[in-house]
């Protein structure tokens, strides 16, 4: 939810404790932003301005619109769950024949979960609610491996990786195939999707044998596939899109350059770095590297992900949330709510 009032800030999520690693790993945020999730040291956590042990699990991955429900993986046994503060840790089980799970995405009211499941050959996708429980979504091709990586907030929409493929399942269609060059050894991942399961972004290499890096894509009903334009590359944005507002006018991720920074794409600009847009609004990120955006609030509001850190003489790995984006001047509004 935006604070119409509220400044661009920065802060660093801080570590459970006892942690003694580098980094605590930011996975999955509420659709209003208030809630991150993510996992330290084999331990889940929730973030409400401070971290919170999900004591029995050991990766919170993701959290519906308001952060009531969380779900990630067990510690013991490895299964996916789903958590809410009434009722704690619920086991959701495996499929039929697989040894584990884990829960990666889940809709706008907590009801629907996604995820993928282990078998001794790799991996199938998977959908979960109360009351069909946890049914697989196929396989393109006999692929043995496959993930559900988000589901729509509606959770009528499921977006992951089949194979070598990118792939975006409803009910009524089922798998429908997003690469534009399926034929191995090139692949495509789908990341994200929008609130209504009508945007996808991810990332796919048509080229990998010659070295050719992953490249960031945008796929729409009616518009088909297409690469993120970028400021620096022309028509192409090297690097992952990890996630994307409620109506995918903005998609957040990593640019690969000669390092990692963190990006942000809309129509209007193409994708860029994320920390040039937020100090020319007046952000002080001295000292800070934003290497990966990883996750984002319905509003775009709110922006999480990891990077580094310089504190006296040592630099940092960890993770950092950024807020106030839709509060601040024209680079943020003005051209970035371009319809599809």
């Amino acid at each position: 939810m935006r604070d119409a009032d509220a400044a661009l800030a920065i802060v660093d999520l801080g570590r459970l404790p006892g942690a003694t690693q580098d980094w605590a790993g930011v996975v999955g945020i509420s659709g209003d932003g208030r809630i991150i999730v993510g996992v330290d040291e084999g331990r889940a956590f929730r973030w409400d301005g401070s971290l919170h042990e999900i004591v029995g699990a050991k990766i919170a991955s993701a959290a519906n619109v308001d952060g009531s429900v969380i779900v990630g993986t067990l510690g013991s046994p490895s299964h996916a769950f789903r958590w809410t503060e009434a009722g704690g840790l619920q086991d959701l089980g495996a499929l039929p024949g697989t040894s584990a799970s884990d829960a990666l995405g889940v809709s706008a009211d907590g009801a629907v979960v996604v995820g993928r499941a282990t078998t001794p050959q790799g991996s199938v996708p998977w959908i979960w609610d109360a009351t069909n429980g946890m049914r697989s979504l196929g396989a393109f091709d006999g692929a043995a491996s496959g993930s559900a990586n988000a589901v729509s907030r509606d959770g009528t929409t499921v977006v992951g990786s089949s194979g070598n493929h990118a792939f975006r399942w409803t009910a009524q269609g089922g798998l429908q195939d997003l690469s534009p060059a399926p034929s191995s050894p090139a692949w495509a991942e789908a990341n994200a999707v929008s609130a209504d399961g009508a945007v996808v972004v991810g990332r796919y290499n048509a080229n990998p044998g010659v070295g050719m890096r992953p490249l960031q894509f945008r796929w729409s009903g009616t518009g088909g596939f297409s690469d993120l334009a970028s400021a620096d590359w022309g028509a192409i944005s090297p690097g992952n899109a990890h996630a994307v507002n409620g109506d995918a006018t903005r998609i957040y991720g990593q640019l690969f350059m000669f390092l990692s920074d963190a990006s942000i794409w809309s129509r209007a600009t193409g994708t860029v770095k994320l920390a040039d847009q937020l100090q020319a609004e007046g952000l002080d990120l001295t000292d800070w590297t934003l290497e990966t955006a990883l996750v984002a609030s319905d509003d775009g509001d709110v922006v999480a992900g990891f990077g580094t850190r310089r504190i006296g003489a040592d630099v940092v790995y960890l993770s950092w949330r950024v807020s106030g984006l839709d509060s601040v001047g024209p680079v943020f509004i003005d051209g970035f709510d371009t319809a599809d």
